[in-house]
């Protein structure tokens, strides 16, 4: 019945978010839940902070009425169950070992001294207790080992002590613990060996010659002319070198210069057969071959001796020095305000860099062409008339369109 009640009352419901109606909420559980816990304090603590020994027990005891009625009709069932149990299994039986036989007895399941299969001086050795040359050493490197661990176990409880300033600009103690530089101090990088070597001896800014002043002097103004005349002089002979290997070997084709050119090949097969009976020429020729290349490694170490002054081939391209800055006589001012500057100074510390074997040479970007764009017209818009409108006509026109879209 008191269920039924429950059921059918209903709760108020009232607004929790004003002050004034918190006064007419119902709490009681919230009371009874508190109630309890105090209780339980009271008497002996929380039973959610208690395990469960402390709160259960197992009763093992027997009941003395429950007992006295089961024995009678139990006893009789105990004896046929013991009955059954001495019993086994003829299977189980069987695997059994008979107690009449005895085991077999083999030699290596006998365990048999180590000592009686050694020889008798190791036997005696090893009784005396004298160590062997190996045992002694392993004893000494265990000791060595010991004695390492220790002194790091000291190194590491020890404080590391800085006998020098530690914002300073310098590594005055390079002995110090790298552990201790990295955190206190900053430690430098290690570098390459070549980091601080420069990678030729040349001058990063090289004088001008005399020659090439303002207002020089005559010797001086000759020579310098005399130096960019054999510049030019060697170009027109590497351009005849070209022509020579090139062009002047490859003359119109002719019947007559065909049958020279088989001749020759023919010559030089008869050559080769002939060469073969000059060894010994062939020989001297070998051994001419290996003095050049062994003065040629002379050298090469005599320039290492000297210095880094000459430039490396670094990458595709040769280096090749600029033209020189000349005046000729007729252009030469007597003062500084007349006179016209050439070349240019980007170009003057680019072409040192090269020099001084810093920047592989290379050559000057090509621009890529970039063609107009050309107009086709369609077949579409080919056969269309072109009509010329009035001034009148496309007023109107105009005024119809308006019309039409408003």
């Amino acid at each position: 019945m008191a269920n039924n009640v429950r059921k059918n009352l209903k709760k108020n419901r009232i607004s929790k978010n004003k002050k004034r109606s918190w006064k007419n909420i119902d709490i009681e559980d919230v009371e009874d839940f508190l109630e309890g816990e105090r209780l339980q304090e009271r008497t002996g603590g929380l039973v959610r902070e208690k395990t469960d020994k402390q709160l259960f027990v197992v009763d093992k005891k027997k009941d003395l009425q429950l007992v006295e009625e089961d024995t009678d009709s139990s006893n009789k069932d105990n004896v046929k169950r013991q009955r059954r149990e001495q019993k086994q299994l003829r299977c189980h039986a069987n695997l059994l070992p008979d107690p009449n036989i005895k085991p077999a007895r083999i030699k290596h399941n006998v365990r048999i001294d180590k000592l009686e299969k050694r020889p008798k001086a190791v036997v005696e050795r090893i009784q005396s207790g004298k160590l062997t040359y190996t045992q002694i050493k392993a004893q000494q490197q265990r000791k060595k080992a010991l004695n390492e661990r220790k002194e790091q176990r000291r190194s590491k409880r020890q404080l590391p002590t800085a006998d020098y300033d530690l914002w300073g600009a310098e590594d005055t103690n390079k002995n110090e613990d790298p552990h201790y530089m990295m955190v206190t101090k900053k430690k430098r990088v290690n570098v390459p060996k070549h980091y601080l070597k420069k990678p030729s001896e040349i001058a990063a800014v090289e004088l001008p010659h005399p020659g090439a002043s303002y207002n020089p002097a005559y010797d001086d103004h000759q020579e310098l002319l005399e130096k960019a005349h054999n510049v030019e002089v060697n170009k027109v002979k590497e351009e005849q070198k070209i022509y020579n290997a090139v062009d002047a070997k490859m003359p119109k084709t002719d019947w007559d210069t065909i049958e020279e050119k088989l001749k020759t090949k023919v010559a030089a097969v008869k050559e080769r057969e002939r060469d073969i009976y000059r060894l010994k020429t062939i020989k001297k020729e070998i051994l001419q071959d290996e003095k050049k290349k062994k003065e040629k490694a002379l050298e090469r170490q005599k320039r290492k001796a000297v210095g880094n002054t000459e430039t490396r081939k670094l990458g595709k391209m040769k280096f090749e020095e600029p033209c020189l800055e000349i005046k000729l006589s007729d252009e030469i001012e007597g003062s500084l305000r007349l006179l016209k500057p050439e070349g240019s100074l980007f170009e003057d510390r680019f072409k040192s860099l090269q020099k001084r074997n810093i920047i592989e040479p290379r050559l000057r970007a090509k621009k890529q062409k970039h063609y107009a764009p050309k107009y086709f017209e369609k077949k579409s818009h080919r056969n269309v008339p072109e009509i010329v409108l009035t001034r009148k006509v496309s007023d109107y026109v105009f005024t119809l369109l308006n019309k039409l879209f408003k």
